[in-house]
């Protein structure tokens, strides 16, 4: 609830500093488990942006199959079948080593194939590529993005990330 309420704080705050320009900004709330997308117009209450399953908030999950990626719900289903392809949590390992004890406790609790990036944080092998953490929040980002498209028919130009 905390978190929820600095995020709304801070949006609120970019939306008041860009209400000159009559613009929308987008709030996104990326956790361990969960994302939340608000979006906030001039004149307008701050909004939360419905997922494609009309909920409030998406399970911060990405499965990545060939050339076909599902986020949410859809990617929490695709892990059982192909848990090595699904990415669940990734966010909480945002920056950090592959050494450290936030990447051991996810190689203990999930079967994803982790190894050491290029920059020795946390890279996951995928057939016979890597895709790292980074690359997997922005595509969730990319994917709050898509939501507030199709949801609000409105182009993002600023967020603020909480």
């Amino acid at each position: 609830m905390l978190g929820r309420l600095r995020a709304c704080s801070v949006l609120a705050l970019a939306a008041w500093l860009a209400g000159s320009a009559a613009a929308a900004t987008v709030g996104i709330d990326v956790g361990t488990e969960w994302m939340r997308v608000a979006l906030a117009k001039p004149g307008r209450a701050l909004d939360m942006v419905l997922n494609r399953d009309a909920g409030r908030q998406t399970a911060a999950a990405v499965a990545i199959s060939g050339l076909e990626r599902t986020f949410g719900t859809d990617a929490v289903a695709l892990a059982a079948r192909m848990p090595e392809a699904a990415f669940v949590g990734v966010g909480g390992l945002l920056g950090a080593a592959y050494d450290s004890e936030e990447a051991a406790e996810f190689r203990r609790q999930y079967p994803n194939r982790m190894q050491r990036g290029s920059d020795g944080g946390v890279a996951f092998a995928l057939g016979d590529t890597a895709v790292s953490v980074t690359e997997l929040v922005a595509m969730q980002l990319q994917h709050a993005r898509d939501l507030v498209r199709e949801s609000e028919g409105e182009a993002v130009r600023d967020a603020v990330l909480a």
